[in-house]
């Protein structure tokens, strides 16, 4: 059994809508992916057009976001400070849209007693592995990952043993 990422969108749409809840909230996520892509595609090309090629071309072989080329170019703090905010906005809204989604197909295969292994086994034993087997991801093999290993380990040794007594 799979759930959707936006589960709790729909179970509340189909609790407050009934029959008519699939046409609603196709509706709503048809009006709010528009705003996110006009939004997401006003900003880029605000600042692909703000900048002249050889500044893009520069900020790329820096690594440097186009809000703190904007910084440099109109020796600017609010800019800093701007970068800085849209930096820590971006990482907590990837954090929260991670975390609630793992949440929600957690709790969806937690139905389906088999697959808790199977989660705890790619968590928390298969990166550890990867840094073992893959030679670029061998830069991320440290000896802290004996503690990944070891709660992996304790994670499927305890479903195991609460499936058996």
């Amino acid at each position: 059994m799979t759930r959707p990422a936006i589960s709790s969108f729909a179970s509340a749409y189909r609790n407050d809508l009934g029959s008519d809840a699939e046409a609603q909230a196709s509706k709503t996520l048809k009006r709010t992916t528009m705003m996110l892509v006009g939004f997401t595609m006003l900003f880029v090309y605000s600042c692909v057009l703000t900048l002249s090629p050889a500044e893009l071309l520069a900020a790329k072989a820096s690594n440097l976001p186009i809000l703190s080329v904007f910084a440099e170019r109109t020796d600017s703090a609010v800019f800093s400070w701007l970068a800085q905010m849209v930096a820590i906005v971006a990482i907590c809204s990837s954090f929260f849209g991670l975390y609630m989604s793992t949440r929600e197909g957690q709790q969806g295969m937690i139905e389906s007693s088999c697959v808790a292994p199977i989660i705890a086994a790619i968590r928390f034993i298969m990166p550890v592995y990867a840094t073992k087997r893959v030679a670029s991801m061998r830069q991320y093999e440290f000896a802290a990952n004996i503690f990944s290993i070891v709660m992996g380990t304790i994670a499927i040794t305890g479903f195991i043993a609460s499936q058996l007594l």
